[in-house]
């Protein structure tokens, strides 16, 4: 797990005459992966990458970007490569880079599970949950990550940090009486094997499949479009924050991108909505101690009660918009199969923050109205430039206090900022997921949301 950049840090003290200043991010991840698909191994994957990210400035030829994964090659040819590709004529610039004249230094404890007992874990945890009464098959993904970031530059950062954590996935199908099993899945992210609560994993998965259609007792039923009162699933929270979290970032309310880019300390929800970015969550395994610029990542409260605290900033945004850096240095915000070089604003472990009102509370709250079990399309639905979104979704509908049946081909349409501001109640079931690529969190609880703009399935 561990990695040096030694190399680089020798010649700090003696750049290239063309290199004025210099930074290299080193990132090393292995990962070990097991599927069980009822009593078969479906997947098993391994993999050990280390990537290298240097930034190259020059006095007359602003900053440059390379990326390797050749830690043997020559460190002042790589510098001087890094330099060669900045912009040139009125596009040259110089970025911002931290200045740090304390080490970090942060270690990550391995319990040392390798991929034979995990596949024992696994096969142990499926066949347990294929017990279930109700549930005729299961399928659990376990994934062991082991990250190293490390960051060093000419201007003294020397950061590196260390993160161990496992991913579990679980899928169960359950028996209904109609012939066709309805799925629920749930995940769970833990620091250590042992730390992993598998039976609330499992009933967590059992309530998802029976939230879905109530547990095969609701009939399919129409409903008109209209504005309806809605209770929206973490599942669905977590879908529509994997992409509004730009609104939030600082590089998009540079650039104009961001519908809240002259709404810094007003208003942008109720008094219930509050928004953080930390490098962790309390019971989540995931986290990130330093970004990829060497900030260490403390906790950014980005809205209080309503009110919009502060952007995500890596150094660059955080210049431009005369804001202190709040440590979301990053590289790779899209699915575009690019290499990710340049360096961007990206939340760390993201999240509205879970009130105090069990989820079955919420829908008590319900007199008319829909719960909201479901969404999709989650690139697409939403409008990051201007907030608005048109969210393909189901759930199950309320009428006075009672679920009398699940709808589904519904849109779920409007604006974020009214979205947030009309909610009423906040759950305690936080739930978390991890991006695509693996580099940040995002995630929320159920939430109450008064008047929100339903297209129905009944013409």
């Amino acid at each position: 797990m561990r990695i040096t950049l030694d190399q680089f840090k020798n010649i700090f003290s003696n750049l290239p005459s063309e290199v004025t200043e210099a930074e290299v991010n080193a990132e090393r991840r292995e990962e070990c992966l097991v599927t069980i698909c009822d009593d078969k191994v479906r997947d098993s994957r391994y993999f050990d990458t280390t990537s290298m990210y240097l930034r190259a400035v020059g006095e007359k030829t602003g900053t440059g970007y390379l990326y390797t994964e050749d830690m043997n090659a020559d460190p002042e040819a790589l510098l001087l490569e890094a330099l060669a590709n900045a912009p040139k004529g009125e596009n040259t610039k110089k970025e911002p880079m931290h200045h740090c004249a304390e080490p970090v230094r942060i270690f990550a404890e391995d319990d040392g599970t390798d991929y034979d007992q995990m596949k024992e874990k696994a096969l142990f945890l499926v066949k347990s949950a294929r017990e279930k009464e109700g549930v005729i098959s299961a399928e659990l993904t376990l994934r062991k990550t082991c990250f190293t970031r490390y960051v060093v530059n000419t201007w003294g950062v020397d950061a590196y940090a260390e993160n161990v954590y496992y991913m579990v996935t679980l899928q169960v199908a359950m028996k209904r009486e109609s012939g066709k099993p309805q799925k629920g899945t749930k995940l769970f992210c833990v620091k250590k094997l042992a730390d992993l609560d598998f039976e609330k994993l499992l009933q967590y998965a059992i309530a998802e499949a029976n939230l879905l259609d109530g547990a095969g007792k609701l009939v399919a039923t129409e409903i008109p479009s209209g504005t309806y009162d809605v209770v929206l699933s973490n599942e669905v929270v977590c879908n529509i924050l994997m992409t509004a979290w730009q609104l939030f970032s600082g590089d998009h309310m540079v650039s104009g991108l961001s519908p809240l880019a002259d709404a810094l300390n007003s208003r942008v929800g109720s008094d219930l909505f509050t928004v953080i970015s930390g490098a962790g969550c309390d019971g989540w395994g995931y986290d990130i101690p330093v970004d990829a610029e060497g900030t260490v990542c403390e906790e950014t409260e980005i809205v209080k009660d309503g009110i919009f605290k502060s952007p995500m900033t890596n150094h660059r945004a955080s210049e431009k918009l005369g804001l202190k850096a709040t440590g979301h240095g990053g590289r790779g915000i899209t699915l575009t199969g690019m290499l990710p070089i340049d360096l961007q604003t990206l939340p760390n472990v993201f999240y509205i923050k879970p009130g105090k009102t069990p989820k079955e509370e919420l829908t008590d709250k319900l007199l008319d109205g829909l719960h909201i079990t479901c969404s999709s399309d989650e690139f697409h639905s939403v409008h990051v430039a201007d907030g608005s979104f048109s969210i393909p979704c189901k759930g199950v509908v309320y009428e006075n206090g009672a679920a009398i049946g699940y709808a589904d081909q519904l849109t779920m349409a409007g604006n974020l900022r009214d979205l947030f501001e009309n909610i009423a109640a906040v759950g305690e079931d936080l739930q978390l997921h991890e991006f695509d690529y693996k580099n940040y969190c995002y995630g929320g609880p159920s939430l109450l949301v008064k008047n929100v703009m339903i297209g129905g399935n009944k013409a």
